[in-house]
């Protein structure tokens, strides 16, 4: 033992311990040591170090007043963590030699959280913000993939085509996204693909097979269906006016034409497999129909569009002009005065004026917009009048066409 004013030191040794004892003022220092174990300790003011090492184990810890550090260490174990005001660490790592080794990794920042994993067989990775949420997961047949935001939702499942499927053995794709006012979903085998889209106004779905193929869509005046097979192909399409229905098979071919949607009669029925010639009058009729409807919708979302943004503009110009009033209130309060010229600045008249100006463009886009939806209308009217003209000539001929053949039969006899 040795003690002076400022160091005390003590040491003690037998045939299997050691120890050393060092203390000043701001600096303890202890070590022990026998034949298996060795321990160092120092410790002041700021700082605090252990060290206590085994022929397996290795352990150190060193501790400040913002930073605290663990590690560990055996034969088949590696842990590590750091810890600060700001950052967490924590790593986990087992030998390779083993069955399934495993690899573990957390770093956590205030806004970041990050996860990993990884074994053998497993890879999962997981990163976390206050807007973003990212999860991924890798096995041998299964892969994930996961994005998660305020307005987006991201998610992807795809398998390895080796893989056993109880139902078959086709690999599998699936995406699907969603917004606000988008959602969409698409899923792939080797013998099915099936994809939909969904919006606030419209609805499209498609199904995909070795022998059938189908497409559906659908919007708030339009609905459309097809379906495909080898032998047979049938097409439907539905408006508020018009009802439209084909069914062709390869010897028999069939259009029907309803234009009375309240009573559900046909107004005309055709067999194009029987009169051949009326192909290219039927053909005409439904591409002019199919032509007057798509510019009917495109005018109805365009009119939709301009509606809204003129009231968007109008909304913010009156926002704007009240925000410029208080503020214009509260610098007369604190005694600055307001330029005159009708108590309002020569960049804020100009910008008042153009944003009139605006308004009045958009309104003036609105009404040229109306003007070509009712001229739609009347044009949509119109095909229906001629429809309706076209089977009444076509019931004429009809009955000409048996009176015809009656007298014929009659001059023969």
């Amino acid at each position: 033992m040795l003690q002076t004013d400022r160091a005390h030191v003590f040491m003690l040794q037998t045939d299997r311990v050691h120890v050393s004892m060092l203390q000043t003022d701001p600096v303890h220092v202890f070590m022990p040591q026998t034949d298996h174990v060795h321990v160092f300790m120092l410790q002041t003011d700021h700082v605090r170090v252990s060290m206590p090492q085994t022929d397996p184990v290795h352990v150190f810890m060193p501790q400040t007043d913002h930073v605290h550090v663990s590690m560990l260490q055996t034969v088949h174990v590696h842990v590590f963590m750091l810890q600060t005001d700001l950052v967490h660490v924590f790593m986990l790592h087992t030998d390779p030699v083993s069955d399934d080794p495993v690899y573990v990794s957390m770093p956590q920042t205030d806004p970041v959280h990050v996860s990993m994993l990884q074994t053998n067989r497993v890879h999962v990775f997981m990163v976390q913000t206050d807007p973003v949420h990212v999860f991924m997961m890798q096995t041998d047949p299964v892969h994930v993939f996961m994005l998660h935001t305020d307005p987006v939702h991201v998610s992807m499942l795809q398998t390895d085509p080796v893989h056993t499927n109880p139902v078959s053995d086709d690999p599998v794709y699936v995406f699907m996204l969603q917004t606000d006012p988008v959602h969409v979903f698409m899923l792939q085998t080797d013998c099915v693909h099936v994809s939909m889209l969904q919006t606030n106004r419209v609805h499209v779905s498609m199904l995909q097979t070795n022998r059938v193929h189908v497409f559906m869509v659908q919007t708030d005046p339009v609905h459309v269906f097809m379906v495909q097979t080898d032998p047979v192909h049938v097409v439907m399409l539905q408006t508020d006016l018009v009802h439209v229905s084909m069914l062709q098979t390869d010897p028999v071919h069939v259009f029907i034409l309803h234009t009375d949607p309240v009573s559900h009669r046909p107004c005309s029925c055709f067999h194009a497999a029987d009169r051949p010639c009326f192909r290219p009058t039927l053909f005409i009729l439904l591409r002019r129909l199919a032509t007057l409807l798509s510019q009917q919708a495109t005018l109805m979302a365009s009119n939709e569009a301009f509606k809204k943004q003129a009231e968007g503009a109008s909304t913010a110009a009156e926002t704007y002009l009240e925000k410029n009033k208080q503020l214009q209130e509260k610098l007369l309060e604190a005694g600055i005065e307001v330029p005159e010229a009708g108590k309002k600045g020569v960049g804020l008249q100009e910008e008042n004026k153009s944003l009139k100006e605006e308004l009045k463009t958009l309104k003036e886009q609105l009404q040229d917009t109306k003007k070509a939806l009712q001229k739609s209308d009347s044009d949509v009217c119109a095909m229906k009048k001629q429809a309706e003209n076209l089977t009444v000539e076509y019931d004429r001929l009809l009955e000409e066409h048996s009176k015809l053949l009656a007298s014929s039969d009659k001059k023969s006899d």
